[in-house]
C-alpha cells in the first residue's frame, strides 16, 4: 500500500534571502567585467620623460600624440636650489623617433639594499640596452598633429602610437654659466583629450645635473651632484656614536646654518629632553568637589 506524505513549504528566511541576493549581484559585476576590454595598469602616461639616452647627450619626451591636445615644454637650470635660468624647449623643431621599447627596464622596480646602492652610483648612465630604438632612425616630424580637443576618448588594447622627442641636454645658454655643479629640470605640461580647457593640466618633469668647465658641460649622475653640493661630514648623535651628517641644500636657506647661533640644549626632564606631561584629572576632580562643597 502506497503512503502519501504531504509536501511542506517553507518559505526563505531573510539571511537565504540576503545570500541570494549577494550572489547575484557578484555574478552581475563578473558579468560586466568579462565585457569590458582589458587594460594594463601601470606607471604609463601619455607624457612622460626617459632617461635612456642621456649617456648620449639626449633627453627623451616621450608622447602619445593621439591622447594629447596641448604640450608645453620648460627646461630650469637651478644652483643651490636657485633658478638661475629659464627656456622654452622648441619641441616640435626637435628630431623624433617612434619609439616602441618597453617603458619600464628590469632594473628599474629591482630592490637594492642600502650598502648596494654605493656600488652601483649611476645606473642610468650605464650602457643603452639594444631594445631601445637607435638615434640614427630620429628625423623632424614637422606635420606631427596633436589629437583634437573634441576627440572622443578611445580605448584599445592595440599598442599606443608613442613618439619620442630627442631634447639635447646641452643648449647655447649653458656657456654663459659660471663653472660649477649645476641641475636642471625639464617640465612638459599636457593637456589631454576628454579634459576640459578649465582642469589643471598633467605635469611631468625629470632632473639632469652636469658640471660647467671651460664653458663646457659635463653630465654626471645625481649621486655624484650630491657628493659635489653636499659632501657629508662627521658628526655625533643622541648616543654619542660617530655619524655621518649632510646639511642638505637644496633649498635656500634665509640664514646660513653657519651663521646661526649655538647653545646648549636645556634639559627639562631627569634625563634629559622634553618632560612628560602629568595627569592632573584627578587634581581638577578634587578642586571642584571641595569648590562645591
Amino acid at each position: 500500500m502506497a503512503h502519501e506524505y504531504p509536501f511542506k513549504q517553507t518559505s526563505a528566511t531573510p539571511g537565504r534571502r540576503l545570500l541570494q541576493a549577494g550572489c547575484s549581484a557578484l555574478f552581475l559585476a563578473w558579468a560586466l567585467l568579462c565585457t569590458l576590454p582589458a587594460r594594463a595598469i601601470g606607471p604609463e602616461t601619455p607624457v612622460d620623460f626617459l632617461d635612456v639616452y642621456v649617456p648620449k647627450g639626449f633627453m627623451l619626451l616621450l608622447i602619445e600624440p593621439g591622447q594629447v591636445v596641448d604640450l608645453q615644454v620648460m627646461r630650469i637650470v637651478h644652483q643651490d636650489g636657485k633658478p638661475l635660468q629659464r627656456e622654452k624647449v622648441e619641441w616640435k623643431t626637435l628630431r623624433m623617433l617612434d619609439y616602441t621599447a618597453p617603458l619600464a627596464r628590469p632594473g628599474d622596480f629591482q630592490y637594492r639594499e642600502p650598502n648596494e646602492q654605493r656600488k652601483a652610483e649611476s645606473p642610468r648612465l650605464q650602457a643603452v640596452p639594444d631594445s631601445l630604438p637607435s638615434i640614427d632612425t630620429a628625423r623632424p616630424l614637422p606635420d606631427l598633429q596633436l589629437a583634437d580637443s573634441d576627440a572622443p576618448v578611445v580605448v584599445s588594447d592595440a599598442p599606443p602610437r608613442r613618439v619620442g622627442v630627442l631634447i639635447p641636454l646641452a643648449s647655447p645658454a649653458q656657456r654663459r654659466l659660471k663653472d660649477g655643479a649645476y641641475a636642471e629640470k625639464f617640465i612638459a605640461r599636457a593637456r589631454l583629450t576628454g579634459e576640459s580647457a578649465k582642469r589643471k593640466p598633467l605635469t611631468m618633469t625629470r632632473w639632469s645635473h652636469f658640471v660647467m668647465r671651460d664653458q663646457q658641460a659635463h653630465f654626471i649622475s645625481q649621486a655624484e651632484y650630491s657628493r659635489m653640493v653636499d659632501p657629508p661630514s662627521d658628526g655625533v648623535d643622541g648616543s654619542g656614536e660617530k655619524i655621518q651628517l649632510n646639511l642638505g641644500r637644496s633649498v635656500k636657506a634665509a640664514v646660513p646654518i653657519e651663521r646661526t647661533r649655538k647653545t646648549r640644549a636645556v634639559p627639562l626632564g631627569r634625563l634629559g629632553g622634553v618632560a612628560p606631561e602629568r595627569d592632573r584629572s584627578k587634581q581638577d576632580e578634587a578642586r571642584n568637589e571641595t569648590s562645591e562643597r
